[in-house]
């Protein structure tokens, strides 16, 4: 059985528009301290504008027009809104006999000359056919609940009427078995978006340097790095520095002082980064009560495993040309595969040092090791940059085979 109230939106897990975004998460600070200083001369600051409520609320996500003063702000002020947002590349679409408004990125086709240099605001994940078809249903359902039913105040649906009208979009010959478990799968996956949403506690913004943990600290927080890199790392007493493994978009960040309680390791970003920030106390209820999401956790952990197995193994037994070749091409690979070399010249933002604290050798070392893979052609080095000219080479240099995972967990 589903219910739900009467004016409870049931948007927050899906979309009522199929032409809405799937999934967003533009950068907020609702819970979490930015680290990002901001300056507090208001001489500076332009004159204030009512529309800026509304441009933030868009920016947070979808605005109803159950939330009449915001609504009524948006519709008295659609064209400076839509001026403003065109700027950075977002379309302001207002559906009012709907209710609602959002954003959305331009397509390629609406972008102008410039334009498509703006990085995406919003990150989206596929539902799939059977959860997109299961929240279009839903809707329907909803909207005949709002307009028909006038004395009841929770619209309920039972789930053997809903299978009724599930099978209708498949084929007739179908099993019926196999239909089942399909809708219960997508019950279950919009179960899990509403508990992320209730887990996520909103983003932190950090710029290149910032320490995110810190090794010995309890930290409240769990992290996803939504954009940007980072680094893990420990510390010996007088100083030396051994770096862990690199992260990028879609890494954890502090599962470890989830679990244990006490971080055995430090993390800094590279670059300016977004996280978005979880609360730990309320991993013990993902756990018990979301064993898709537990498995996709479990899934980057054990990932995470596998990859300080190779780097120990490339410690250990490559010679310092072979580990360089290596730990180039194995970061390359894996920000490749997220899309950020994507259409132009990507740079690993690391200096010598970063290489020298991960590989075990000092910076001397290091130097005259990426000297030689300068020389052959197989990078070119940048201020505090890397860039690869020829993966190929580095791979059968070091003998590395390439990653092997498929689709990875997203949270």
């Amino acid at each position: 059985m589903i219910q739900w109230t009467k004016n409870e939106s049931l948007s927050a897990e899906v979309p009522s528009k199929s032409d809405a975004p799937t999934a967003s998460a533009a950068p907020t600070s609702s819970a979490a301290p930015s680290l990002t200083a901001v300056s507090s001369h208001t001489s500076a600051m332009p004159e204030y504008r009512e529309w800026s409520i509304a441009a933030v609320r868009l920016i947070q996500g979808v605005i109803y027009s159950d939330d009449e003063a915001c609504w009524d702000i948006l519709l008295r002020s659609r064209t400076p809104l839509e001026s403003y947002m065109a700027r950075i590349g977002l379309i302001l679409v207002v559906d009012e006999p709907e209710g609602l408004a959002y954003l959305r990125q331009m397509n390629d086709d609406e972008s102008i000359p410039g334009y498509s240099k703006i990085p995406k605001l919003f990150r989206k994940s596929r539902l799939g056919y059977e959860t997109t078809l299961l929240c279009v249903l839903l809707r329907d359902a909803l909207r005949r609940f709002e307009e028909e039913d006038l004395d009841n105040q929770r619209c309920v649906i039972q789930l053997s009427s809903l299978f009724d009208t599930w099978k209708s979009f498949f084929p007739k010959d179908g099993d019926e078995v196999r239909l089942r478990k399909g809708l219960e799968k997508g019950i279950r996956k919009l179960e899990e978006l509403k508990f992320v949403k209730q887990f996520k506690r909103g983003e932190l913004v950090a710029d290149a340097g910032a320490m995110i943990l810190s090794e010995g600290s309890h930290s409240a927080q769990l992290f996803t790095l939504l954009s940007g890199w980072a680094f893990r790392y420990k510390m010996l007493e007088d100083g030396r520095r051994q770096i862990l493994n690199y992260l990028l978009p879609g890494d954890l960040v502090g599962l470890q002082g989830s679990v244990i309680g006490e971080m055995q390791h430090s993390v800094e970003t590279l670059s300016p980064v977004v996280l978005c920030v979880f609360q730990r106390d309320s991993l013990p209820g993902l756990f018990r009560n979301h064993p898709g999401l537990a498995f996709d956790i479990t899934w980057l952990a054990s990932r995470e495993e596998r990859m300080l197995d190779e780097n120990l193994l490339s410690v250990g037994r490559r010679s310092a040309l072979e580990r360089a070749a290596y730990l180039i091409a194995f970061i390359y690979q894996r920000a490749n595969r997220l899309g950020f070399g994507t259409g132009r010249r990507m740079l690993i933002p690391i200096t010598q040092q970063h290489v020298a604290d991960t590989l075990g050798l000092s910076v001397v070392h290091t130097n005259k090791t990426l000297r030689k893979l300068v020389d052959r052609k197989f990078i070119r080095w940048h201020d505090s940059a890397c860039e690869v000219l020829d993966e190929a080479g580095l791979m059968e240099l070091s003998g590395w085979t390439g990653l092997e995972e498929g689709q990875r967990p997203f949270i």
